[in-house]
């Protein structure tokens, strides 16, 4: 489809991404990096269980990644 595109070329560090929460968001870590979360999600802007299912989520890209490419192979 014209409108869907997947960039095999992009790069991320590999995994495990962690998540930490905080007083007021969830946050999601490279590897090796504590100080400064590249994600994050605001518990105020959802439901706090939703907050962190996202948050997991995106911490989860890595091994998303992984699968789909292992299902395109």
């Amino acid at each position: 489809s014209p409108h869907t595109r997947l960039n095999m070329k992009a790069r991320h560090p590999r995994g495990p991404w962690t998540v930490r929460e905080d007083d007021k968001r969830i946050n999601v870590y490279w590897p090796n990096d504590k100080i400064s979360p590249f994600a994050w999600v605001d518990n105020d802007d959802v439901d706090p269980k939703e907050a962190k299912a996202n948050a997991r989520l995106i911490a989860a890209a890595p091994d998303l990644l992984a699968a789909c490419e292992v299902a395109m192979k």
